[in-house]
């Protein structure tokens, strides 16, 4: 599967998705230069694949699918999804059209940290999880936003599950 996105800083970029990983490739006009992007209709295959069609570019990035997985199963571990709910609530930060990608992960004996890139409420902020906890913090601010422990999210997915229930 490929599919164009467009990045915060306007570039438009590949994105490849196959069974063995994700990719993201430069996304180039015809004549080399930065693509962009035109949303509007296309009237026939030959106008998508003739000359003027886009390039790929350079590899920017590549994410095997064993790393995919396992980001995947420590944010269900880690209840990252209920931990970002809770600190955006604790900040005092609205979480309608929160959206969260994945930026690192960083393996360490005492079990792998997921960090979190974090749009939400018209700022970007990041949530770190680790087995522990999660905190949630600003770029560049040593100071957690918020904080809360592994037992604190747990209870707080639970309410959310019973409040959804009812």
């Amino acid at each position: 599967m490929t599919f164009p996105v467009v990045t915060n800083a306007g570039r438009v970029r590949l994105c490849v998705v196959t069974p063995t990983h994700a990719a993201a490739y430069q996304y180039l006009a015809a004549d080399g230069t930065e693509l962009q992007l035109d949303l509007g209709p296309v009237d026939s295959v030959d106008e998508l694949l003739g000359e003027g069609a886009p390039r790929v570019g350079l590899k920017l990035s590549h994410v095997g699918a064993d790393s995919i997985a396992t980001v995947i199963e420590l944010a269900d571990e880690y209840g990252a999804p209920a931990a970002l709910d809770l600190l955006l609530r604790r900040a005092g930060i609205d979480t309608a059209g929160a959206v969260a990608l994945p930026s690192m992960l960083i393996p360490s004996e005492g079990g792998s940290v997921v960090s979190w890139t974090v749009a939400a409420d018209g700022r970007l902020l990041f949530l770190v999880s680790s087995p522990n906890g999660s905190a949630l913090l600003r770029s560049g601010a040593e100071d957690p936003l918020a904080d809360a422990h592994r037992l604190e999210i747990e209870e707080h997915f639970v309410r959310a599950e019973a409040d959804g229930a009812n």
